[in-house]
């Protein structure tokens, strides 16, 4: 099991608060509410920064662009689209080849948080066409567009 970076900081950030309340505990309480105190703050710590983690997850998904209607106009929500493969350059990441519950197959690219977005529709034949391209007008807010073949 390999353990990434951010699992070493939220343990590490954990540790520092039930190390705070730990001190601040034995130091009014004794040791015994210190060893109490260390753990609940552990505890409190690590589901604080899992909270935290939450909600920028939340924020994040805000901030993305749904996906487009597909062809047949049932499909638009990411429930509504399976991942198939990620589909990587050398360079960056071009995008997720999709398939919706309808059964169509759509290229999913992204170019930047507060740029554009575009879909592309993958017929049966394997070649790929522009199918719809999310353009923001204010800030954080756009629409999807169709897309200019």
């Amino acid at each position: 099991m390999k353990i990434r970076l951010i699992d070493v900081l939220f343990l590490t950030v954990a540790a520092a608060v039930g190390m705070h309340w730990g001190f601040w505990l034995a130091s009014r309480y004794g040791t015994l509410a210190g060893v109490l105190g260390f753990i609940l703050g552990f505890i409190v710590g690590l589901a604080a920064l899992l909270a935290f983690g939450w909600l920028l997850d939340i924020v994040s998904k805000l901030l993305r662009p749904p996906f487009p209607p597909c062809r047949e106009g049932k499909c638009s929500s990411y429930e509504d689209y399976e991942l198939i493969e990620s589909i990587e350059s050398e360079k960056d990441k071009l995008g997720t080849l999709r398939l919706c519950k309808c059964g169509g197959k759509y290229l999913m690219k992204r170019f930047s948080l507060f740029g554009y977005a575009e879909a592309w529709e993958i017929p049966e034949d394997g070649t790929s066409r522009p199918y719809m391209r999310y353009v923001r007008r204010w800030g954080i807010l756009g629409r999807w567009e169709k897309a200019n073949s």
